[in-house]
């Protein structure tokens, strides 16, 4: 328990570093929302870029694994399109409560556990599992948000948003790099090292300094199941998977636990008020899941021996 709480207490001491300084007036809401445009457009692709360049991704990467996320992502869509129906959410709250169960807070959240937990390799693994995850969970996004949306799926926008995408360029610069097995001069090397240091604690300051504790009261009952799924049931069907798979408990598949693990994506919010969800309610997932996941994560460490 301890050495556990080792890995997670700078995690959370930065994350909570970051609302303090939020409340000081030190970080600006201006502030936190440039640095999240540098995180997401220059820091972390290059942190995802170096990480999986200077490793082998045939190793990293394992078919099975990327079953397991696919089906298990997939799996709780379903079930939480059901258990909002026999709730009988209205649209609006059943389209974003589908959205902040399965999608995950892979960037800010889940990279550092996986490199305070797992090191650099589990860094590289996180990295790539992001990269794969991204396609997914922008489809299941469009299709969870189908119900409360005028407009059809258009799939040539789709795939070009995809290509676009910082962290696909990202991640597929560097498993070109990797395979093709392209050496990086050294002191390229070592000014990307320079550069993607900022990103986890940055990225860790910006979450902190966006955590809002204003929850309304009527939203609690769908927070609590939304924690449910979030923070455990994901995690747990794919560790059934595993099991039934026979697949190895071994640095990819904590890597995918601990990032399945992760609380609802910071995207979540800027998803609802875009595609008319309830962007209140998506905040205080976040919020609710990002707190929780300090204890969820004691768990699921504990589990993996950690």
């Amino acid at each position: 328990m301890t050495a556990i709480l080792t890995i997670l207490a700078p995690i959370f001491i930065v994350l909570a570093a970051g609302y303090v300084l939020h409340r000081c007036g030190l970080f600006t809401d201006q502030y936190v929302e440039q640095s999240n445009q540098l995180i997401f457009y220059v820091f972390l692709p290059l942190l995802l870029f170096h990480k999986i360049s200077q490793s082998d991704f045939e190793s990293l990467f394992s078919p099975g694994n990327l079953l397991v996320m696919v089906t298990a992502i997939g799996a709780v869509f379903l079930l939480s399109w059901i258990w909002g129906g026999l709730a009988h959410y209205p649209p609006s709250i059943l389209s974003t409560f589908i959205n902040d169960n399965f999608r995950s807070n892979f960037v800010y959240i889940g990279l550092p556990v996986c490199y305070y937990a797992l090191g650099d390799g589990g860094l590289a693994i996180g990295s790539v599992l992001t990269a794969l995850a991204v396609p997914v969970v922008n489809i299941l996004s469009v299709l969870a948000f189908s119900p409360v949306q005028n407009q059809h799926f258009n799939l040539r926008l789709f795939l070009l948003d995809l290509v676009k995408n910082p962290l696909i360029i990202g991640a597929a610069s560097g498993i070109m790099f990797s395979l093709l097995e392209v050496p990086i001069p050294d002191f390229i090397a070592e000014a990307l090292l320079l550069l993607t240091q900022l990103t986890l604690p940055l990225a860790l300051c910006c979450i902190g300094a966006s955590l809002s504790l204003a929850i309304k009261p009527e939203h609690w009952p769908v927070l609590a199941s939304s924690s449910l799924f979030k923070l455990f049931l994901l995690p747990l069907i794919a560790y059934g998977l595993m099991a039934a798979l026979r697949l190895p408990l071994d640095t990819t598949a904590k890597a995918l636990l601990i990032m399945l693990a992760a609380p609802s994506a910071e995207i979540n919010y800027t998803l609802a008020a875009q595609m008319n969800g309830e962007a209140d309610l998506a905040g205080t997932t976040i919020v609710i899941t990002t707190i929780l996941s300090a204890f969820s994560y004691l768990i699921w460490l504990s589990l993996l021996n950690i």
